[in-house]
């Protein structure tokens, strides 16, 4: 009953041009950019389900994987988004290989879903310097991504008030993020990396060091604040 409803709202989608299972991830993103998960679930699940028909993993439903795992994660249904994460990063691996940039957004999901179990950290952390050493190799090591990826390290390591593995990946961030360059992260992501070293530098009794870095992060903050109102 459920197959046949599906394919009745697939039968009143306009008309495109778009294969059935191509109709079912353009359903399915919709639903998803409107927070309609448990419609958008089953569209996506069929579509994936639509394009293996043959019993083969195409590289072609990596798309279709990664919306599903966001599905997944968006209702916290964390061991589905995990698998399903990680099946879009095998056919990503297998298209482009191991080291390739076109891996790097799914190991950053993959991640983010691994690292909401605290006792699963290292394994986080381990996709995360992954993400690090393809960026370097391709990108070169003064990418400011890099500085981003730096940053989700070092809070990582914060949070476990493991410090003195936090310090030296603050710094490495900020500076990537203070040379110029014509594209750069958000200079709010500067000020709150700014703020995280300030209060890793109180937590280890640095207290006026602290004191220096905060007023910088909230002058910055302020001044971020007022632009904006312009």
């Amino acid at each position: 009953m459920a197959r046949v409803i599906l394919l009745a709202i697939l039968c009143i989608l306009p008309a495109s041009g778009q294969t059935g299972w191509e109709q079912d991830q353009s359903a399915g993103k919709a639903m998803l950019e409107q927070r309609r998960f448990e419609e958008a679930e089953p569209l996506l699940r069929l579509a994936i389900e639509l394009a293996s028909g043959d019993g083969r993993e195409h590289p072609e439903l990596a798309g279709e994987l990664d919306l599903l795992a966001r599905i997944y994660l968006a209702q916290m249904k964390l061991a589905e988004a995990e698998a399903t994460f990680k099946r879009e990063l095998a056919l990503l691996e297998a298209k482009h290989g191991g080291e390739a940039l076109e891996i790097v957004p799914a190991l950053n999901n993959l991640g983010r879903v691994i690292q909401i179990d605290a006792k699963r950290i290292c394994e986080a952390r381990d996709l995360l310097l992954r993400v690090i050493a393809i960026r370097e190799a391709r990108q070169g090591p003064e990418r400011p991504d890099i500085a981003l990826d730096l940053i989700r390290l070092g809070r990582s390591h914060a949070a476990e008030k493991e410090y003195q593995e936090a310090e030296p990946l603050y710094k490495a961030a900020l500076g990537l993020l203070e040379r110029p360059r014509e594209t750069q992260p958000s200079g709010d992501v500067y000020a709150q990396t700014l703020a995280n070293y300030a209060e890793l530098l109180q937590q280890t009794g640095r207290k006026v060091e602290a004191a220096k870095r905060e007023a910088r992060a909230k002058g910055l903050q302020k001044e971020r604040a007022a632009k904006k109102r312009e």
